[in-house]
Protein backbone atom coordinates (compact mmCIF):
# COMPACT_ATOMS: atom_id res chain seq x y z
CA UNK A 1 0.00 0.00 0.00
CA UNK A 2 1.57 3.33 -1.01
CA UNK A 3 2.69 5.72 1.71
CA UNK A 4 1.98 8.66 -0.54
CA UNK A 5 0.75 11.13 2.04
CA UNK A 6 3.03 10.26 4.95
CA UNK A 7 4.72 13.22 6.63
CA UNK A 8 5.92 11.54 9.82
CA UNK A 9 9.48 12.01 10.89
CA UNK A 10 9.59 15.68 11.81
CA UNK A 11 8.06 17.19 8.69
CA UNK A 12 4.63 18.71 9.14
CA UNK A 13 2.40 21.22 7.43
CA UNK A 14 2.07 24.26 9.67
CA UNK A 15 -0.94 26.49 9.54
CA UNK A 16 -0.76 30.26 9.64
CA UNK A 17 -1.51 31.81 13.00
CA UNK A 18 -5.25 32.04 13.47
CA UNK A 19 -6.08 34.49 16.28
CA UNK A 20 -9.62 34.48 17.62
CA UNK A 21 -10.04 36.96 20.43
CA UNK A 22 -12.40 39.52 21.89
CA UNK A 23 -12.24 43.06 20.54
CA UNK A 24 -10.69 44.21 23.84
CA UNK A 25 -7.85 41.73 23.55
CA UNK A 26 -7.46 42.49 19.84
CA UNK A 27 -6.93 46.15 20.68
CA UNK A 28 -4.27 45.23 23.24
CA UNK A 29 -2.50 43.01 20.75
CA UNK A 30 -2.76 45.55 17.96
CA UNK A 31 -1.08 48.07 20.21
CA UNK A 32 1.70 45.54 20.70
CA UNK A 33 2.10 45.21 16.95
CA UNK A 34 0.64 41.72 16.59
CA UNK A 35 -1.03 40.75 13.32
CA UNK A 36 -4.79 40.19 13.39
CA UNK A 37 -6.50 38.06 10.75
CA UNK A 38 -9.00 40.04 8.59
CA UNK A 39 -11.80 37.53 9.13
CA UNK A 40 -11.78 38.29 12.85
CA UNK A 41 -13.70 41.51 12.18
CA UNK A 42 -16.46 39.50 10.50
CA UNK A 43 -17.12 37.25 13.49
CA UNK A 44 -20.34 37.51 15.46
CA UNK A 45 -20.58 39.30 18.81
CA UNK A 46 -21.37 35.97 20.44
CA UNK A 47 -18.13 34.52 19.17
CA UNK A 48 -16.16 37.62 20.04
CA UNK A 49 -17.27 37.29 23.67
CA UNK A 50 -15.37 34.02 23.92
CA UNK A 51 -11.68 33.51 24.52
CA UNK A 52 -9.79 31.25 22.12
CA UNK A 53 -6.40 29.77 21.52
CA UNK A 54 -4.09 32.11 19.67
CA UNK A 55 -2.89 29.74 16.95
CA UNK A 56 -3.31 26.25 15.58
CA UNK A 57 -0.94 23.80 13.94
CA UNK A 58 -1.97 21.37 11.21
CA UNK A 59 0.19 18.24 11.34
CA UNK A 60 0.19 14.50 10.87
CA UNK A 61 -1.33 12.63 13.81
CA UNK A 62 0.95 10.76 16.18
CA UNK A 63 0.20 7.66 18.23
CA UNK A 64 -0.63 9.63 21.37
CA UNK A 65 -3.32 11.49 19.43
CA UNK A 66 -5.40 8.39 18.69
CA UNK A 67 -7.44 8.27 21.95
CA UNK A 68 -8.30 11.95 21.55
CA UNK A 69 -9.25 11.51 17.90
CA UNK A 70 -11.50 8.57 18.78
CA UNK A 71 -13.13 10.68 21.50
CA UNK A 72 -13.63 13.48 18.98
CA UNK A 73 -15.26 11.03 16.54
CA UNK A 74 -17.69 9.86 19.22
CA UNK A 75 -18.66 13.38 20.21
CA UNK A 76 -19.18 14.42 16.58
CA UNK A 77 -20.99 11.21 15.73
CA UNK A 78 -23.41 11.54 18.64
CA UNK A 79 -24.27 15.11 17.68
CA UNK A 80 -24.62 14.15 14.01
CA UNK A 81 -27.06 11.37 14.86
CA UNK A 82 -29.11 13.75 17.02
CA UNK A 83 -29.30 16.17 14.09
CA UNK A 84 -30.40 13.48 11.64
CA UNK A 85 -27.09 13.40 9.79
CA UNK A 86 -25.20 10.31 8.63
CA UNK A 87 -22.50 10.01 11.30
CA UNK A 88 -23.31 8.05 14.46
CA UNK A 89 -21.79 6.72 17.67
CA UNK A 90 -20.33 3.90 15.56
CA UNK A 91 -19.00 5.98 12.67
CA UNK A 92 -16.33 7.17 12.40
CA UNK A 93 -14.92 4.37 14.52
CA UNK A 94 -11.70 3.59 16.34
CA UNK A 95 -10.81 1.19 13.53
CA UNK A 96 -11.13 4.04 11.03
CA UNK A 97 -8.72 6.13 13.08
CA UNK A 98 -6.23 3.28 13.50
CA UNK A 99 -6.34 2.37 9.81
CA UNK A 100 -5.79 5.97 8.73
CA UNK A 101 -2.97 6.37 11.24
CA UNK A 102 -1.25 3.18 10.05
CA UNK A 103 -1.44 4.46 6.48
CA UNK A 104 -0.10 7.86 7.55
CA UNK A 105 -3.11 9.66 6.15
CA UNK A 106 -4.56 11.04 9.41
CA UNK A 107 -3.97 14.71 10.25
CA UNK A 108 -4.97 16.92 13.15
CA UNK A 109 -5.53 20.58 13.93
CA UNK A 110 -3.86 21.23 17.26
CA UNK A 111 -4.11 24.21 19.60
CA UNK A 112 -0.71 25.86 19.91
CA UNK A 113 -0.94 27.49 23.33
CA UNK A 114 -2.77 30.43 24.82
CA UNK A 115 -1.45 33.95 24.66
CA UNK A 116 -4.42 35.40 26.51
CA UNK A 117 -4.69 35.38 30.29
CA UNK A 118 -7.47 36.39 32.60
CA UNK A 119 -5.73 39.61 33.60
CA UNK A 120 -6.05 40.88 30.01
CA UNK A 121 -9.76 40.20 29.75
CA UNK A 122 -11.29 42.21 32.56
CA UNK A 123 -14.55 40.27 32.16
CA UNK A 124 -15.52 37.48 34.60
CA UNK A 125 -17.78 35.92 31.96
CA UNK A 126 -15.02 35.83 29.36
CA UNK A 127 -12.57 34.53 31.97
CA UNK A 128 -14.92 31.68 32.90
CA UNK A 129 -15.47 30.83 29.24
CA UNK A 130 -11.74 30.93 28.59
CA UNK A 131 -11.06 28.64 31.53
CA UNK A 132 -13.63 26.17 30.16
CA UNK A 133 -11.94 26.28 26.75
CA UNK A 134 -8.59 25.65 28.45
CA UNK A 135 -9.91 22.61 30.32
CA UNK A 136 -11.51 21.19 27.19
CA UNK A 137 -8.45 21.56 24.96
CA UNK A 138 -6.13 20.24 27.67
CA UNK A 139 -8.35 17.18 28.11
CA UNK A 140 -8.44 16.72 24.33
CA UNK A 141 -4.68 16.67 24.04
CA UNK A 142 -4.84 19.99 22.22
CA UNK A 143 -6.69 18.42 19.28
CA UNK A 144 -9.68 20.40 18.04
CA UNK A 145 -10.15 18.72 14.65
CA UNK A 146 -8.94 16.00 12.31
CA UNK A 147 -9.15 14.93 8.68
CA UNK A 148 -8.01 12.03 6.51
CA UNK A 149 -6.20 12.72 3.22
CA UNK A 150 -5.52 9.74 1.00
CA UNK A 151 -5.97 8.18 -2.43
CA UNK A 152 -8.93 5.90 -1.82
CA UNK A 153 -12.72 5.96 -1.89
CA UNK A 154 -15.41 3.49 -0.96
CA UNK A 155 -17.17 1.55 -3.73
CA UNK A 156 -20.04 3.98 -4.30
CA UNK A 157 -17.92 7.14 -4.38
CA UNK A 158 -15.25 5.44 -6.52
CA UNK A 159 -17.87 4.45 -9.09
CA UNK A 160 -19.13 8.02 -9.32
CA UNK A 161 -15.57 9.32 -9.62
CA UNK A 162 -14.69 6.82 -12.35
CA UNK A 163 -17.81 7.77 -14.30
CA UNK A 164 -16.84 11.41 -13.99
CA UNK A 165 -13.24 10.96 -15.10
CA UNK A 166 -14.11 8.56 -17.94
CA UNK A 167 -16.70 10.91 -19.44
CA UNK A 168 -15.99 12.51 -22.85
CA UNK A 169 -13.16 15.04 -22.69
CA UNK A 170 -12.03 13.73 -19.31
CA UNK A 171 -8.31 13.30 -18.80
CA UNK A 172 -6.91 9.80 -19.26
CA UNK A 173 -6.10 8.26 -15.94
CA UNK A 174 -4.88 4.72 -16.52
CA UNK A 175 -6.57 1.30 -16.62
CA UNK A 176 -10.37 1.44 -16.72
CA UNK A 177 -10.71 -1.78 -14.73
CA UNK A 178 -9.36 -0.31 -11.51
CA UNK A 179 -11.17 -1.99 -8.60
CA UNK A 180 -13.61 0.18 -6.60
CA UNK A 181 -12.00 1.56 -3.50
CA UNK A 182 -8.46 0.75 -4.62
CA UNK A 183 -5.69 3.28 -4.12
CA UNK A 184 -5.04 5.47 -7.14
CA UNK A 185 -1.41 6.38 -7.69
CA UNK A 186 -0.35 9.93 -8.53
CA UNK A 187 0.59 8.75 -12.02
CA UNK A 188 -2.95 7.61 -12.68
CA UNK A 189 -4.85 10.47 -11.11
CA UNK A 190 -3.85 13.87 -9.72
CA UNK A 191 -6.68 13.78 -7.20
CA UNK A 192 -6.50 13.52 -3.42
CA UNK A 193 -9.55 12.41 -1.46
CA UNK A 194 -10.64 13.97 1.82
CA UNK A 195 -12.56 12.00 4.44
CA UNK A 196 -13.91 12.45 7.95
CA UNK A 197 -13.20 16.16 8.23
CA UNK A 198 -14.29 16.99 11.76
CA UNK A 199 -14.11 19.80 14.30
CA UNK A 200 -15.06 18.95 17.89
CA UNK A 201 -18.63 20.14 18.64
CA UNK A 202 -17.35 22.31 21.52
CA UNK A 203 -15.00 24.19 19.19
CA UNK A 204 -17.33 24.91 16.30
CA UNK A 205 -18.40 28.34 15.14
CA UNK A 206 -14.83 29.65 15.20
CA UNK A 207 -13.86 29.23 11.55
CA UNK A 208 -11.60 26.26 12.33
CA UNK A 209 -13.13 24.05 9.62
CA UNK A 210 -11.68 26.34 6.95
CA UNK A 211 -8.27 26.08 8.60
CA UNK A 212 -8.50 22.29 8.77
CA UNK A 213 -9.60 22.10 5.14
CA UNK A 214 -6.79 24.40 4.04
CA UNK A 215 -4.25 22.18 5.79
CA UNK A 216 -5.60 19.09 4.05
CA UNK A 217 -5.38 20.83 0.69
CA UNK A 218 -1.78 21.84 1.41
CA UNK A 219 -0.88 18.20 2.10
CA UNK A 220 -2.54 17.13 -1.15
CA UNK A 221 -0.79 19.80 -3.21
CA UNK A 222 2.58 19.01 -1.61
CA UNK A 223 2.27 15.45 -2.88
CA UNK A 224 1.37 16.27 -6.46
CA UNK A 225 -2.42 16.35 -6.41
CA UNK A 226 -4.00 19.02 -8.58
CA UNK A 227 -7.48 18.69 -7.09
CA UNK A 228 -9.18 17.60 -3.90
CA UNK A 229 -12.30 15.44 -4.02
CA UNK A 230 -14.77 14.76 -1.21
CA UNK A 231 -18.36 13.67 -0.76
CA UNK A 232 -21.03 15.09 1.52
CA UNK A 233 -24.56 14.17 2.58
CA UNK A 234 -26.96 16.33 0.58
CA UNK A 235 -28.76 17.56 3.72
CA UNK A 236 -25.63 18.54 5.61
CA UNK A 237 -26.14 22.24 4.97
CA UNK A 238 -23.30 23.38 7.22
CA UNK A 239 -20.74 21.23 5.42
CA UNK A 240 -22.11 22.21 2.02
CA UNK A 241 -21.82 25.88 2.91
CA UNK A 242 -18.22 25.34 4.04
CA UNK A 243 -17.21 23.51 0.88
CA UNK A 244 -18.97 25.84 -1.52
CA UNK A 245 -17.56 28.83 0.32
CA UNK A 246 -14.02 27.51 -0.07
CA UNK A 247 -14.22 26.78 -3.78
CA UNK A 248 -15.62 23.26 -4.07
CA UNK A 249 -18.10 22.49 -6.83
CA UNK A 250 -20.58 19.64 -7.12
CA UNK A 251 -19.52 17.43 -10.02
CA UNK A 252 -21.63 14.32 -9.49
CA UNK A 253 -23.91 12.52 -7.04
CA UNK A 254 -24.43 8.97 -5.85
CA UNK A 255 -26.32 6.89 -3.30
CA UNK A 256 -24.72 5.21 -0.30
CA UNK A 257 -27.00 3.01 1.81
CA UNK A 258 -30.01 4.64 0.17
CA UNK A 259 -28.86 8.17 1.05
CA UNK A 260 -27.94 10.76 -1.57
CA UNK A 261 -24.40 12.18 -1.46
CA UNK A 262 -22.83 14.91 -3.54
CA UNK A 263 -19.37 14.44 -5.01
CA UNK A 264 -17.46 17.73 -4.88
CA UNK A 265 -14.04 18.79 -6.05
CA UNK A 266 -11.73 21.79 -6.04
CA UNK A 267 -8.76 22.54 -8.25
CA UNK A 268 -5.58 23.29 -6.32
Amino acid sequence: MPQFFGLRGGSAVLSDNLPYKSYAVRRLQNAAGCAIMPETAKMTEKTMERKFFSSYIFAEANKDDLPHIISLYRAAGTLSAEQGMTWSENYPSSSDACKDFSERSLFVLRANGLKINSAQSGSPERDACGAAENRFVSAAGGIVGCVTVNEEQDEEAAAAFRALTSAPNAAKRGPADKAPGAHLSAAQSPAAFLHRLCIHPQMRGMGLSKHLLSGAESVAAAHGATRCVLDVYEKNTAALALYKGTGYETVSEFYRDGVLYLLMQKSL
